[in-house]
């Protein structure tokens, strides 16, 4: 990119684009009981006030507040319960009454009786809730009240498992005073029984459960709340009692026959010491009505976060897949782009069976990782799975199913296995656990799982198998094939992306290190070889050069032009940078005072660093690359915008750093004469004292044309650290080599050809065609440039020579530029290429190297608007220059 001194503010670049760090989610697991969404439905009356503002009664509310609350519970052994709760409702925390939420998760219950004390309050039952409604103003002091209820179902089916699962909320404040009694028939015999209470743990962002101290007689038990803590939201009552045949305590599910559409489950699962499991097995599948047949979906369960030891969004979890991974997938299951969630089952086979239903038949294998994980101490190995099952939206119910567990030899003795019903939230991670008591068989490391019967809705079982750790060992490089393999078969899911990237970039950091390490050496010693090559080539036919001195020579120069810039006018450096390159400087500070009206200033500049980066040297002339590192600061300011103000800009700016290569260019017969130049005030073709302030480019004695380069270093080119190509030289050279008839360097032609995009530039955006009368032969040009066309901040990236043809004694070159402008002060620059054909219709005089034409009597520049003599010797300025002349912009 073709640079200038004040790049901050005035620059502006193709595009611009700011990254900011976006957490997508945090995910926390917490709980949610089965009936938490449940809602009120009571036709509650409303009413419409003045200005159509809506006004609701009040409900009663089941976020009251009561001390000396008593809960007396009674199971019966024919399978119903009884509640008697007494309990002082706090004053002001229920309006209108309160709510008490059913106990049993599982399902709703069915209040049969219900009668409260006083009998003025008005109870009324629903299926997930007992409502108490009394006068409005009744609970302005502390309400007292009995209630009494039946419920026709105490316990629930799972499978052929009668089963107690009870949460009763936590209302009282403070617990001293509260009594939770629960009693029993004594023909009822519990298999297990178990009161926990229920907290949240901020540690973990989690629900928690933990035990409780309990007051056991016979056929009774109480809480000892003294061992309740305070923040606990429930206690929860887990029991699973034997059934007989005198007993029946709910109704039993429905037998598979029974069910619209069922399936089975025969599967085999590995476990592998390398965290990775093979489940393998059959689905069967029974669906009535074969013409509504949908294809059934086999549940993944991915979305269950990866089962690793690190906690959740610490930077050590980044090492850990986000997400269990599926893969390996066999047999007559097929994914899709959304592979994550299910799987379908597409199998032609059927079977019928002993009762005349025809069964649809799936095999189905996969591989899965991210179901292990170490226990917190890191002695245990955990392994969480379910049984295949469909999704919940399928009308198939799970009827049955039978797992083989293959644990590896060395576990023997070792494993305990439990099955648990998992409740799973949205992000299907398994909560509200309940263990199922169930004999699982056993056979050294295998262990076979019979189960019949359904789950309750959005209920799952849930294998939990605890073993040593030291057998299991995950390999991270495993982990990271198995994620890229997942990733690969369902790129549509997007899980673990940011595990894969951040493994990627660690796998590949040892790589990128020594790259960097590589080229930064290779740099170096380029550096160091350009710079040798460099002055011993310069040294040839100058054998007085000296890089310090040229150095000095060149930070001087930068200095002046970095002054200029910020002087808002470049003809005090003038005689040290080629035409081209004091065109696009000068005009680019015109654009910018004129149409864009604003300054870009520079302070506190100064060069850290120099070191010679390439040289070359053709068609007469050499080339030295210099590589400057530099800071400053940089700004941008209205040209209204008085000094006091400024002053506080530059205060209120941090200093900028930045990195550009400076090409000086000079004849090859060029020879150093150490204090004859420029910088000493003398001419350095005839060693006179020469006033450079003078706008003249041309020496008074010997008519040595300052910015030629005939005789000593001058800035032809500026470029950005990233626009850098010393490669490109070669092709300069080839070029030269290629067109031998060429009357110049390819440099001073594309430098030349730069002078005249900027001329054109800045006469389209004034409409002005006087700007470009004495650079062009061509009238359309003229024409052309007088039709305005405005560009904001324009910025030429790069030119490059692609032709030149000589036709008689006339020659045309023509140039390829890539620049951009911007079409008004706020819009973003479009991309341009363009070739600019140029046309030298006489001998150009060699003399001018990279200066242009200016008057030839005292070397005064030509004004840029039309005028038929110098402005300062009266001398008769020619109608077009003796140079290349702009001929066409394509």
């Amino acid at each position: 990119m073709e640079s200038r001194p004040g790049m901050g503010g005035s620059y502006r670049s193709s595009s611009s684009s700011r990254s900011s760090f976006r957490s997508s989610s945090s995910h926390s697991s917490s709980y949610r009981s089965s009936y938490s969404s449940s809602t009120r439905s009571s036709s509650s009356s409303s009413s419409y006030a003045s200005g159509n503002s809506y006004i609701s009664s009040p409900e009663p509310t089941a976020y009251f507040r009561s001390e000396n609350h008593k809960i007396y519970i009674h199971f019966k052994a024919d399978g119903g319960a009884t509640v008697r709760e007494t309990m002082t409702v706090l004053s002001n925390t229920a309006k209108v009454g309160i709510v008490r939420k059913k106990f049993p998760v599982l399902s709703n219950w069915k209040v049969t009786k219900s009668s409260v004390t006083p009998e003025t309050y008005q109870p009324s039952a629903l299926d997930w809730q007992l409502d108490v409604s009394w006068p409005e103003k009744t609970n302005k002091t502390a309400t007292p009240l009995e209630l009494n209820y039946e419920l026709e179902k105490g316990a629930d089916f799972i499978g052929n498992l009668s089963v107690v699962y009870w949460e009763i909320n936590q209302n009282s404040v403070p617990t001293a005073g509260s009594e939770l009694e629960i009693s029993w028939d004594p023909e009822i015999r519990w298999k297990s029984f178990q009161l926990t209470e229920k907290y949240y743990d901020t540690s973990v962002s989690d629900y928690q459960t933990g035990p409780i101290a309990l007051i056991k007689t016979e056929n009774k038990v109480s809480v000892d709340f003294s061992s309740v803590r305070p923040e606990y939201t429930a206690l929860v009552f887990t029991a699973f009692p034997e059934i007989s045949t005198n007993l029946s305590l709910a109704n039993k599910n429905p037998s598979p026959g029974e069910e619209k559409d069922f399936y089975t489950v025969k599967q085999t699962t590995y476990i592998q010491k390398n965290g990775i499991n093979r489940h393998e097995g059959t689905i069967k599948v029974f669906q009535k009505s074969f013409s509504e047949w949908e294809t059934p979906h086999l549940e993944f369960d991915t979305m269950a976060y990866y089962l690793s030891s690190t906690k959740r969004g610490s930077i050590v979890s980044w090492f850990f897949p986000k997400y269990q991974m599926i893969f390996g997938i066999e047999g007559d299951l097929k994914t899709s782009f959304w592979h994550l969630f299910s799987g379908q089952l597409l199998s032609d086979q059927s079977e019928t069976d002993d009762q005349n239903r025809n069964l649809k038949i799936s095999n189905v294998t996969f591989l899965k990782l991210g179901e292990n994980a170490k226990s917190p101490d890191g002695k245990k190995e955990i392994i969480r799975f379910s049984p295949f099952h469909l999704g919940s939206y399928s009308t198939a119910k799970l009827a049955s199913f039978s797992l083989e567990i293959v644990l590896p030899e060395e576990t023997e003795g070792k494993a305990d296995i439990k099955l648990f019903l998992a409740h799973l939230n949205s992000y299907y991670t398994p909560i509200g656990v309940v263990e199922l008591p169930l004999e699982i068989e056993k056979n050294k490391n295998h262990f076979i799982i019979n189960w019949k019967g359904s789950f309750p809705e959005g209920y799952l079982p849930l294998i939990q198998i605890e073993t040593e750790s030291d057998t299991f060992h995950t390999n991270p490089f495993l982990v990271y094939f198995s994620a890229l393999r997942f990733f690969f078969i369902a790129p549509g899911s997007g899980s673990n992306i940011e595990y894969l990237a951040f493994s990627t970039l660690l796998l590949i950091a040892p790589f990128l290190i020594v790259y960097f390490f590589k080229n930064t050496a290779k740099k170096k010693f380029q550096v160091l070889q350009a710079r040798t090559i460099t002055v011993s080539r310069i040294k040839i036919n100058d054998p007085d050069f000296n890089e310090a001195d040229f150095f000095a020579k060149s930070k001087f120069i930068v200095e002046r032009i970095v002054e200029s810039w910020s002087g808002g006018n470049m003809e005090p450096a003038r005689h040290f940078i080629s035409a081209g390159v004091f065109q696009r400087f000068q005009i680019q500070l015109k654009l910018l005072k004129e149409v864009d009206k604003n300054q870009n200033l520079m302070k506190d500049f100064r060069i850290d660093r120099q070191s010679i980066v390439g040289f070359d040297s053709f068609s007469d002339y050499q080339t030295v690359h210099v590589m400057l590192d530099c800071s400053a600061k940089d700004i941008t300011v209205p040209i209204s915008m008085g000094s006091s103000d400024i002053e506080r800009e530059f205060k209120n700016t941090n200093k900028g750093f930045y990195r550009e290569v400076y090409s000086f260019s000079r004849k090859t017969s060029a020879i150093t004469q150490i204090g004859k130049d420029l910088i000493h005030n003398q001419c350095p073709s005839c060693g006179s004292d020469t006033i450079t302030s003078h706008i003249t480019t041309k020496c008074q004695y010997c008519g040595n044309i300052f910015n030629s380069g005939e005789y000593d270093w001058v800035l032809s080119e500026i470029t950005q650290e990233v626009e850098w190509n010393p490669d490109r030289f070669v092709n300069n050279e080839s070029f030269s080599g290629k067109y031998p008839d060429c009357p110049t360097s390819v440099q001073l032609l594309e430098d030349r050809a730069s002078a005249l995009l900027w001329k054109w530039i800045y006469a389209k955006s004034l409409g002005n065609e006087s700007i470009l009368k004495r650079e062009t032969a061509s009238p359309i040009i003229l024409k052309k440039s007088k039709q305005k066309e405005v560009f904001y901040i324009p910025v030429i990236g790069s030119a490059e020579m692609q032709n030149l043809n000589k036709q008689g004694d006339s020659f045309q070159a023509d140039c390829h530029f890539r620049w951009s402008a911007a079409r008004s002060y706020n819009a973003l620059p479009e991309h341009k290429r363009n070739i600019v054909k140029l046309i030298l219709n006489r001998t150009r005089d060699t003399k001018l190297g990279f200066g242009e034409s200016a008057c030839k009597n005292c070397g005064a520049p030509y004004p840029e608007l039309d005028a038929t003599h110098c402005s300062y010797c009266n001398e008769p300025i020619p109608e077009t220059v003796n140079d290349w002349l702009l001929d066409d912009i394509a």
